[in-house]
């Protein structure tokens, strides 16, 4: 795909989408846009309500479409990030609102993770004890990692970072009957 010098690309053997390309002013838009996101704080703002924003600050207002191009060559620059918040565009559709980088919303806390696992009733039985007991010395919430590889078992506890091996007893081998003579035999009779 060919670009003009300022990198705005057009489509190969269209005169028309070439000149288009060359009227563009990707960097005055740009700034537009970061102008109406700083102007709308911390709430943000999305691509619809920035498109109604710039009525009246420039010949030809901007088109959601032309707003979400910039708004993603602010977030490439480092300017610009998703807020946490969503907000209904006219058409009520849910849309992510635009912040400045000073306002990026804090990461979530990750969710207590439990592993869910196929294990022997041994096995689970073990771990359970080991969690009862493990959970009187230990503050966070429950989060495990636990690996079976036969009778051992790998545990570790994710908030204090303790690890533990437990042992699964040993399944006692029954003692077989021992057969006499002819016990359960048919008999000739």
């Amino acid at each position: 795909m060919p670009y003009t010098e300022d990198g705005v690309p057009f489509v190969a053997g269209s005169e028309t989408s070439q000149q288009a390309a060359e009227q563009t002013d990707d960097a005055a838009d740009e700034a537009l846009v970061l102008r109406i996101i700083t102007e709308a704080g911390a709430l943000g703002i999305t691509n619809d309500a920035i498109e109604i924003a710039s009525i009246g600050r420039r010949f030809v207002p901007l088109c959601s479409a032309t707003a979400s191009a910039r708004c993603r060559g602010l977030v490439l620059k480092g300017l610009v990030c998703k807020g946490s918040r969503r907000e209904p565009t006219r058409r009520k559709r849910p849309a992510t609102c635009w912040v400045l980088t000073e306002f990026k919303p804090a990461p979530k806390p990750p969710e207590p993770m439990r592993l869910v696992f196929r294990a022997t009733k041994k096995q689970q039985a073990v771990f359970n004890a080991w969690s009862v007991e493990h959970k009187t010395t230990c503050p966070g919430p429950e989060q495990w990692a636990a690996g079976f590889v036969g009778p051992r078992t790998m545990v570790r506890c994710m908030t204090c970072n303790e690890r533990k091996e437990l042992t699964v007893p040993e399944p006692q081998k029954r003692k077989r009957k021992a057969r006499s003579g002819t016990a359960g035999l048919p008999s000739d009779g």
